[in-house]
């Protein structure tokens, strides 16, 4: 194992070397085996959003894009931020504290809606009538906000 560079010295883990953002559900969470320095997600949709970060870390949301990064070299939390609205992570990448980028993994969580199940038609034995969806708020959004 390298030795973590710390200039501040509060780092607690390694740097990530896998990291995944899950969302679908409300909110957009993130597991991560190690610290990141910053994030960077790419999505389609229109959504409000609130940053649930925590204290050093910074986010900002536009065209498309939605760039976190740290200011203190703090540990992310696992919850990024609550939406509502319409969301989809098309990619994500991030940063190590050793300035490596490298691409995140992505699950959408929301699996049991039409339009958005993943997999071929028919693959769900249950009948339409069966398929129960998850309670998300929706609310028509104009514009993209956190």
């Amino acid at each position: 194992m390298r030795a973590i560079k710390d200039d501040l010295g509060i780092r607690q883990l390694p740097p990530a070397n896998v990291v995944k953002i899950k969302y679908g559900t409300g909110s957009v969470d993130l597991e991560a085996n190690g610290e990141i320095a910053a994030l960077e997600i790419n999505y389609m949709g229109v959504f409000h959003g609130v940053n649930r970060l925590g204290a050093g870390w910074v986010m900002k949301a536009n065209k498309n894009k939605v760039i976190i990064y740290s200011l203190l070299e703090t540990p992310i939390t696992d919850l990024l931020f609550d939406y509502i609205g319409e969301l989809k992570i098309t990619s994500a990448r991030y940063v190590t504290w050793e300035k490596e980028l490298k691409h995140a993994g992505v699950e959408n969580l929301n699996k049991n809606d039409w339009n958005i199940a993943l997999g071929e038609w028919g693959s769900d034995a249950r009948k339409y009538e069966e398929i129960e969806t998850q309670t998300i708020i929706h609310k028509k959004v104009l514009k993209t906000r956190i």
